[in-house]
């Protein structure tokens, strides 16, 4: 017995399916099918992944989609290349217009293969005269039609029989169809459940004693109901279709829309840029050389359109003042991208290497993506668009699927239950294993997770679904950066979605599109652009002075000397806690350096840093493992940093070429077995070849191999360094504007971090302000030559309420009292709440007009009651504020909960020290090497992580950044520990820790022995 199975629903089809991809490829192949089809409801999302897993398997993919139309559904299968065009017009038509007629597509049904299930309503008229014409103007539409068969139960063999006889009565070919929406029958409850969610409803009561008839059917169950004729007609007509899904179907935008030769635009902009760099070829032959080789090499690969069609719209962004970011990735290793403005890295001042962007023996294509400020990017998608036209352009699709804690919440919800769901989601770290994680691995290896799991039947319940819909497709979203132009209308080529009327989106996500010949631009956004941006306005507005950053002095020795200070918190690339131990050890005093530091610090090259730094402080001889290896690695102190290194040790001790060079390090990365063993044959021969020895051989080739693990461009990090440097010296000459471009951008998005910049700005003797109710505006200012906090922070208080507090200040002048601002406000088109001028008085924004903030809250009905007086005998009277003592520790709670940071005080002035016998209690500064110890501090940041060795190995433990008024520390909770605690402690708590001070990587750091909440007076 043949049989295809056919008519499955992948989670592709929202909220409609639960079978996920690798599990359905798993059970084909468990039941010893040949072939499988996929068709998802009126989309074709899961084509390109579907296709993938299905060769790497040696299975034989169908591809489809269920069309629902009208009151029709027809499963559409693709026969061959015109089919898949006609499919995929189809099925963008039908995200546009969901109310699309059979009239506007039957044009389009060439190529396809039809089944139409017997479940269509017009099955149920089979008795009515009309029907054979009905049934017969439908199949008319398709080269081929097919009635598909779907039978489910004993009740409907009758009826199936009937259908039976009319189809050999009118020469209709019936195939066995039965549907699938789940790989289990005792998994049919997913359908319910993703039901519930969509219509966000909670589960019926009896949901357990469901049981499903959509499953995946083996060889033995397909039997059951269908006939032998229905099985074998099924597998005849689907297995000779020979549809190639891989196909190059993309081409290459031409730049110029009247057709200019592009080979000569791309050469006169070449030309006008040797001009802008002021290089004269005649004087530099290094750069002619180099020059005429990548020219000859775009030329040859034709990709001289793409090079101008980056150029273009770079050259907008700077026009129109969008900053750009000076190179990303490998294409700052092209000259000609430096000629055309692309990036502003000269590759031969810094010894990039153009194949490691552009190799001539590579079949894919080059990516030269660019940052660009991240609020104003969107101008960019929208140039691009504008410019090739709608038709020619899309954004790049992104799916949303449940992760393991929305599965948790969305099966708890469902189950009404989400109090549990809550508790089982606490017990998992917030970014535990970097958030590579499923449930599998959670309940392995975090036992708090497990404990909590099995703690009663219903946390099981939860868990099982949560289980079920966990890597599900939840619903369609937008690649942040992804953009594809193409010189045809992409509605022949490819299928799409719609972001909005106008912008079309690919049904595809960014890893398929290469593979069919798209080309796909990465239009980045950095915030760190639109913080110099930011930056730089402020100190044209402030001290009237225009600064160009592409010309500051890289030699500048106060740049670097705040780099070592570690004074990094904002600079990009080198405030994270890992960059800043970089830097440490390092001490970077010059820009090479900051390029190193930036690719050192990563996991694997990490491991060299104590060595380079003791190479550069010459505490350590550098070493070669080849003489020739010294002019390769002399910059980095004998140490391979950059991917480059490699590429020009294959090339010098190999004598590969630079694009054999490219390709070995490629290979060296993809960790194919069976390539690696010829290519590093290949290598080591070449090398013994040149003059080493076997084993020098074989030690060059490990070196090389342990690197490539981790390997960073140089291209890159010469270009975030320069990103770094610049922010760097705006820090070093202009702290204050500094300090407000980057507060704009940190305010309310991030607690832990933002403390850290109030911190650090307290450190500079900058002073910071409560938002204050006459002089903060929507953006952090100077006050005073202080920090002023604006309005916008402040909770329960939207940006509608701010503009129109901001408009009556500016019309009618600065507010006198509480009163006045009730009573003025209360007169304009802005309904301010009892609630959120409370939020105003917490976070103590009429301070400068009366600093007893318990007073004015106790006031504010009576001068509502006022008002309304007013309103009622046109006459007020002037509120009596009450005389009560402030509340110092509700004050700052208060303040807390409006800003979500504390300015004016420290809850560490607040702790209940009445069971505590302070005579033990030490402050950070106090602690030794030689004694545990215990302190009382405040949870800066506490991270989770996984541990990847050991007898704990895939457990949780944490980092914990603590501080009081002594000074910050970290500190490290053990698995163990972690494990009891995890859910109970917060950014913010106050803790009282027992803790042993170690030496951790140079730095002091705190072994936390035991850890817990320590409790606030009078709370």
């Amino acid at each position: 017995m043949n049989f295809i199975p056919l008519h499955i629903y992948t989670g592709y089809s929202f909220l409609q399916s639960g079978v996920k991809i690798e599990p359905l490829i798993s059970t084909t192949l468990k039941c010893s099918y040949e072939y499988v089809g996929i068709s998802d409801v009126n989309v074709l999302y899961g084509l390109p992944k579907f296709y993938s897993k299905c060769e790497k398997n040696n299975l034989k993919p169908i591809l489809g989609m269920e069309l629902v139309i009208e009151d029709h559904i027809f499963s559409l299968y693709i026969k061959n290349e015109e089919g898949y065009r006609n499919l995929s017009y189809i099925s963008s038509l039908m995200e546009k217009n969901k109310n699309t007629k059979v009239e506007e597509v039957k044009e389009r049904f060439k190529g396809l293969i039809c089944v139409y299930s017997v479940k269509n309503s017009l099955f149920l008229s089979i008795d009515n005269n009309d029907f054979a014409h009905k049934l017969n103007v439908l199949s008319s539409c398709f080269e081929n039609f097919f009635i598909g068969m779907e039978i489910y139960s004993k009740n409907e063999v009758a009826f199936a029989n009937k259908i039976r006889d009319f189809a050999q009565n009118h020469s209709y070919k019936i195939i066995a169809f039965p549907l699938v929406k789940y790989l289990k029958r005792e998994d049919a409850i997913v359908i319910d459940v993703l039901d519930c969610i969509k219509r966000q409803e909670p589960l019926d009561e009896n949901y357990k004693k469901y049981d499903g008839d959509y499953f995946f059917k083996n060889k033995e169950e397909i039997t059951k109901f269908y006939t032998f004729e229905e099985l074998e007609n099924n597998f005849d007509i689907f297995k000779n279709i020979k549809f190639k899904f891989n196909e190059k179907r993309g081409k290459l935008l031409k730049f110029s829309l009247e057709n200019e030769d592009s080979t000569i635009l791309l050469k006169n902009k070449i030309l006008e840029g040797l001009k802008i760099r002021n290089i004269d070829l005649t004087k530099s032959p290094n750069y002619r050389d180099r020059l005429n080789y990548e020219f000859l090499t775009i030329k040859k690969m034709g990709y001289q359109d793409y090079f101008l069609i980056v150029q273009d719209y770079v050259k907008y962004a700077k026009n129109n003042n969008i900053p750009v970011g000076p190179g990303r990735g490998s294409s700052a290793g092209s000259l000609v991208a430096y000629l055309l403005e692309i990036t502003e890295v000269d590759p031969l001042k810094y010894n990039l290497i153009f194949e490691r962007f552009l190799n001539p023996n590579r079949k894919t294509m080059p990516d030269i993506d660019c940052d660009f400020s991240d609020i104003e990017r969107d101008k960019i998608f929208e140039y691009i668009t504008k410019k090739y036209g709608n038709n020619r352009c899309a954004r790049v699709i992104a799916f949303q699927t449940f992760g393991a804690k929305q599965s948790i919440r969305d099966a708890s919800r469902v189950l009404g239950l989400l109090p549990l769901g809550e508790e089982l989601c606490k017990t998992i770290p917030n970014n535990y294993n970097k958030n590579k994680y499923d449930l599998k691995m959670a309940y392995n290896n975090i036992p708090a997770f497990k404990d909590k799991v099995l703690a009663s039947i219903d946390h099981k319940e939860i868990f099982k679904l949560a289980f079920l819909l966990e890597g599900l497709p939840r619903q369609k979203g937008l690649h942040a950066a992804g953009i594809v132009v193409d010189n045809n209308d992409l509605f022949t080529s490819i299928p799409l979605t719609f972001l909005d009327e106008s912008t079309l989106v690919t049904q595809y996500e960014k890893d398929y599109l290469e593979e069919q010949g798209f080309l796909k631009m990465d239009i980045l956004g950095l915030s760190n652009l639109s913080i110099i941006k930011n930056c730089l306005t402020l100190i044209k507005q402030n001290k009237g002075i225009d600064i160009s950053l592409n010309n500051i002095d890289l030699n500048d020795k106060n740049i670097y000397k705040l780099i070592t200070d570690c004074r990094t918190m904002g600079i990009f690339q080198l405030d994270t806690s890992a960059a800043i131990n970089a830097i440490k050890v390092i001490k970077p005093t010059c820009f090479d350096e900051v390029v190193a530091t930036i690719s050192l610090d990563r996991p694997g090259p990490m491991d060299n840093i104590d060595t380079y730094a003791k190479r550069k402080a010459k505490i350590e001889k550098v070493t070669y493992l080849d003489p020739r290896l010294e002019p390769i690695l002399k910059d980095t102190f004998g140490i391979i940093v950059y991917q480059e290194q490699i590429m020009q040790i294959a090339r010098k001790l190999a004598s590969y070429s630079f694009s054999e060079a490219d390709s070995f390090r490629r290979a060296i990365s993809k960790k194919d077995h069976n390539t690696i063993k010829q290519i590093k044959d290949d290598f080591i021969s070449r090398l013994i070849k040149n003059g080493l020895n076997n084993k020098k051989a074989n030690e060059i080739y490990s070196l090389i191999e342990k690197f490539q693990d981790y390997g960073f461009p140089k291209a890159h990090a010469v270009s975030y360094a320069l990103i770094g440097v610049m922010q760097s010296y705006l820090k070093t000459y202009y702290p204050l504007e500094f300090y407000l471009s980057i507060l704009d951008q940190q305010y309310g998005s991030n607690d832990i971090k933002f403390n850290k910049y109030l911190d650090e700005i307290k450190k500079q003797g900058l002073e910071i302000l409560l938002p204050n109710i006459n002089e903060s505006t929507l953006k952090f200012k100077e006050f005073n030559n202080k920090l002023l906090l604006p309005l916008t922070g402040i909770s329960n208080f939207p940006i509608k309420t701010i503009l129109g507090v901001l408009e009556e200040r500016n019309k009618n002048g600065k507010f006198e009292s509480l009163q006045n601002f009730i009573y003025r406000m209360k007169n304009t088109d802005t309904n301010i709440t009892p609630i959120q001028i409370a939020k105003l008085i917490d976070a103590g924004c009429f301070d400068s007009l009366n600093n007893n903030r318990k007073e004015l809250k106790m006031s504010v009905d009576e001068i509502i009651d006022s008002i309304q007086t007013l309103e009622m005998f046109n006459e007020i009277h002037e509120v009596e504020v009450k005389n009560v003592k402030d509340d110092p520790l509700e004050r700052i709670l208060n303040e807390y909960e409006a800003l979500g940071v504390m300015i004016s005080d420290s809850l560490l002035n607040y702790i209940d020290k009445s069971n505590i016998n302070t005579n033990e209690i030490k402050t950070i500064d106090e602690l030794d090497y030689t004694h545990t110890s215990t302190i009382i501090a405040n949870v800066r940041s506490i991270k989770a992580i996984t541990i990847k060795n050991g007898k704990d190995k895939g457990k949780p433990m944490a980092f914990i950044s603590l501080y009081d008024s002594s000074g910050e520390i970290e500190g490290t909770i053990f698995a163990s520990l972690y494990s009891k605690v995890g859910d109970k402690i917060n950014a913010n708590d106050i803790v009282l820790v027992s803790c042993t001070l170690e030496n951790r990587k140079g730095e002091p750091s705190l072994k936390i022995l035991d850890i817990k909440k320590g409790e606030l007076l009078n709370e």
